[in-house]
């Protein structure tokens, strides 16, 4: 397995809806905060999937989306913002993931491409990859 070096993917879930308020009509329900505890597959995943990313880009950077995950756990993502070298790394990545034990419902999530984990904050739930 080959060592990378150390940087972390902090994903901070937001209980907001600011994204899906800003871009799209409003939902018939607000967007979830909890995919991490409801797809444990993105917390345990993401991370290795991105690294290759971070390391080729090399830079700080942040990835805000909505994403909805189907009955049968597909996950799409709906909107996307942030850091434009990161973006289509993380549709794919997330897009590959499956998530059966989540309810089908529509989530928000941040992924931060960072050389350093952040002060852990209340809401934020820390992703790191070597």
């Amino acid at each position: 397995m080959h060592r990378f070096s150390t940087f972390a993917i902090a994903a901070a879930l937001f209980a907001t809806a600011s994204l899906a308020q800003a871009q799209a009509p409003a939902p018939s329900a607000p967007l979830r905060g909890d995919i991490l505890a409801q797809c444990p597959a993105l917390g345990e995943q993401l991370p290795e999937l991105l690294a290759s990313t971070k390391q080729q880009v090399d830079r700080n950077g942040s990835v805000q989306m909505a994403l909805r995950v189907e009955a049968n756990g597909k996950v799409a993502v709906e909107q996307l913002e942030g850091t434009p070298a990161y973006r289509s790394a993380t549709r794919q990545a997330v897009e590959g993931l499956q998530c059966p034990s989540a309810p089908a419902q529509r989530y928000s999530l941040t992924v931060r491409f960072a050389d350093e984990l952040p002060a852990k904050a209340p809401a934020t739930r820390q992703l790191a990859a070597l």
